[in-house]
């Protein structure tokens, strides 16, 4: 439970999220709020634009992460990782939750924390691969959790693509793969140990 403590009049100017209750209302100035529910988090259908911007922005994305790495930039890298690469997988394992149970509904809690609810046991590959993004600034480890997300990455966006009715465009992925690849060769030399 998150409590915050806010002026009448502020909340009057701004409103409340739907999950709000009112504790103490004194005066009956909330007497009117709907009972509280969810919905202001549930996943809303993205349009075929939508969908198509944010698969461009993951592979569009992604050698930053490899060059970084390459420059042995692991902070870097390692925020590249994370957003956008791994913010763009999210929104797309997200997307393929609400695919699954035709947006009725569908809140898969703060930072995806309940998204294994919503998906079969054919997309844990899909899950797997996003948790196991979470590294340390190693090289190595980074190189491994971008080639580990790209891999995935093609068949979630594909099957996504396939539960909406959207064109998808694997060549995308592909010439990213082949990109990267040919202009930032996989790490290979140890790492010193913290």
């Amino acid at each position: 439970m998150d409590l915050t403590c806010r002026p009448v009049a502020a909340l009057r100017r701004t409103g409340t999220e739907s999950a709000t209750v009112v504790l103490v209302d004194l005066d009956d100035a909330f007497a009117d709020a709907p009972p509280p529910t969810d919905a202001d988090f549930w996943l809303a259908r993205p349009d075929a634009a939508a969908f198509a911007r944010h698969r461009n922005e993951f592979w569009w994305c992604a050698p930053y992460v490899a060059k970084a790495v390459a420059r042995r930039q692991l902070p870097h890298a390692l925020e590249l990782l994370a957003d956008p690469v791994r913010h763009e997988y999210a929104t797309m394992l997200a997307w393929l939750a609400g695919a699954r149970h035709d947006w009725d509904a569908v809140n898969p809690g703060k930072d995806l924390s309940r998204i294994s609810r919503y998906l079969t046991r054919g997309d844990a590959a899909f899950v797997d691969a996003w948790l196991d993004s979470y590294v340390p600034a190693r090289a190595a480890a980074i190189w491994a959790a971008l080639d580990a997300l790209m891999s995935a990455y093609g068949p979630l966006a594909a099957t996504v693509a396939g539960l909406l009715g959207y064109d998808d465009d694997p060549a995308e992925g592909e010439r990213t793969r082949r990109l990267i690849s040919e202009v930032f060769p996989a790490p290979d030399t140890p790492e010193p140990q913290a």
